[in-house]
């Protein structure tokens, strides 16, 4: 966490604003929790068409739907809370502890 501290530090001393540093941290939430829902939903996907043979696997849509969603909005909640800390970093202390 100290690495992303310092980054976020320089980003803010090069004057680079408060919205697009937060808009940046959403964004990367947004293509993280992407990524590891299409992952989740093909694996899931896979596990029922290689083992709807040996045990009982029912696919319903709505649950896959609404969890997705859910997996959306909690991480974009979490995603705001980190845009909360690091808009309160301080520059100079940021670059400083480094030194």
């Amino acid at each position: 966490m100290a690495i992303y501290f310092t980054w976020f530090g320089v980003m803010k001393a090069q004057g680079i604003s408060n919205g697009y540093i937060g808009g940046s941290v959403i964004i990367q939430t947004f293509l993280l929790v992407a990524f590891g829902i299409i992952v989740g939903l093909v694996l899931t996907t896979l596990t029922g068409i290689f083992l709807s043979n040996v045990i009982p696997f029912a696919v319903n849509i709505m649950f896959y739907l609404v969890i997705t969603a859910a997996f959306f909005v909690f991480a974009l909640f979490g995603g705001l809370f980190s845009v909360s800390a690091v808009l309160k970093i301080d520059p100079l202390k940021a670059i400083g502890d480094q030194l």
